[in-house]
């Protein structure tokens, strides 16, 4: 029972562990994505 608590809270910290890093990439380049339309959008407008 003990051991499979502790596998159980070693999966769950990988988990979240995981999530973290894999959301940290997306928030970046979704970012980049976002850059990349501005200047787009930017670059339609004439004076």
């Amino acid at each position: 029972e003990i051991e499979l608590t502790e596998k159980s809270r070693i999966i769950i910290q990988r988990y979240y562990m995981d999530y973290e890093y894999n959301r940290g990439i997306l928030d970046f380049m979704y970012g980049l994505e976002r850059e990349r339309r501005e200047d787009t959008d930017a670059s339609n407008i004439q004076d």
